[in-house]
C-alpha cells in the first residue's frame, strides 16, 4: 500500500508539474504577443503588466492605460467553468483587491490555444474579448464592430 502511495504521490507531481508548464507556457506566448501590440478593440494600452496576485488571487495579464484597463484570463485550454468563474468572481473582486483602479473603466479578456466546442461564442456573448494563437502572435477573434462589456 505504501509503494502504490508513493507512485501515485510521483505520478501527481509529475502530472501537476506539466499542467503548471503548460498554462506557464501559454501565459508567455500571450505576454509576449500583446506587449509587441498594445491596442485591443481598438483602445491603446499604455503598458502591459503580468502576474498581479494579491490575497490569493493572480490576474494574468493587464493591460493598463490613463484610464482604461484590460484584466486577461490565460488558460491553456479554455472550459466553460473557467470563464465564468473569472467573470463572475475574479473580474468584480479587482476593484475590491486594488481600489487605486476604482474609476477606471474595466474591460476583460480570455487567451487561449484551445477550446471547447461553443466556448467562443459564449466568451463573446458575455462582453469579454477573446485572443487564440495564429502562427507567432495572438489573434483576436472578435469582430470588428464587437462592443464589450464594462466591468
Amino acid at each position: 500500500m505504501n509503494r502504490t502511495d508513493e507512485r501515485f504521490d510521483a505520478l501527481s507531481k509529475r502530472y501537476g508539474g506539466l499542467s503548471d508548464n503548460l498554462g506557464f507556457q501559454a501565459e508567455e506566448f500571450f505576454y509576449q504577443g500583446l506587449k509587441q501590440d498594445l491596442e485591443v478593440g481598438g483602445i491603446r494600452f499604455d503598458s502591459i503588466e503580468r502576474n498581479f496576485k494579491v490575497f490569493g488571487k493572480e490576474y494574468d495579464i493587464l493591460l493598463i492605460n490613463g484610464d482604461t484597463l484590460m484584466l486577461i484570463s490565460v488558460k491553456y485550454r479554455l472550459h466553460h467553468n473557467d470563464m465564468f468563474e473569472f467573470l463572475q468572481k475574479d473580474v468584480p473582486a479587482f476593484k475590491k483587491f486594488f481600489p487605486q483602479y476604482q474609476d477606471y473603466k474595466i474591460y476583460a479578456g480570455m487567451a487561449t490555444f484551445s477550446m471547447g466546442e461553443g466556448v467562443d461564442a459564449i466568451v463573446q456573448e458575455q462582453g469579454c474579448y477573446l485572443f487564440t494563437q495564429s502562427g507567432d502572435h495572438p489573434q483576436l477573434l472578435n469582430a470588428p464592430d464587437f462592443q464589450a462589456k464594462l466591468f
